[in-house]
């Protein structure tokens, strides 16, 4: 079961810090269901995301291939497998940090949470006094509310 966790952490840790450390909680919801949306990256893949996942993934390689043939001498390397999701998770998370920092995804960047396309109806709202601001473009309209 072990085994899970050296893809499960990172995975956990990109999402944990891109939601809330790189993009503090805003993000736009209908821009995550469109495929061409602006969290697509490049061909459908975040470089800083894969690189985070390939450095905190290969110090565990070693003691996973140990655990599934233990007749293979791996050294020292079995002690990092087994807390492979607290080293997977911290390691991911820093790197992926670290790159966001350096070389941020500032396409992705949006001014609050946006939660549809449709346009705002005041009076449907349970909390009218949270809605900061309405922005407009050409093509739609989008309640922007701010945390």
């Amino acid at each position: 079961m072990s085994n899970y966790t050296i893809l499960l952490a990172p995975i956990c840790a990109i999402m944990i810090g891109d939601f809330w450390f790189v993009h503090r909680q805003r993000v736009s919801i209908p821009e995550m269901y469109r495929p061409r949306g602006i969290y697509r990256y490049r061909y459908g893949i975040n470089w800083r995301a894969l690189v985070a996942l390939i450095v905190s993934i290969s110090p565990n390689m070693p003691g996973f291939i140990h655990s599934i043939n233990a007749s293979i001498p791996i050294g020292g390397a079995v002690y990092i497998f087994s807390f492979a999701w607290l080293f997977g998770f911290f390691s991911c998370l820093l790197v992926y940090m670290v790159l966001s920092h350096l070389w941020p995804p500032r396409r992705t960047f949006v001014p609050g949470t946006i939660y549809d396309d449709r346009e705002p109806n005041t009076a449907s709202l349970d909390h009218p006094e949270d809605e900061k601001s309405v922005e407009k473009d050409s093509t739609t309209t989008h309640r922007v509310v701010s945390v």
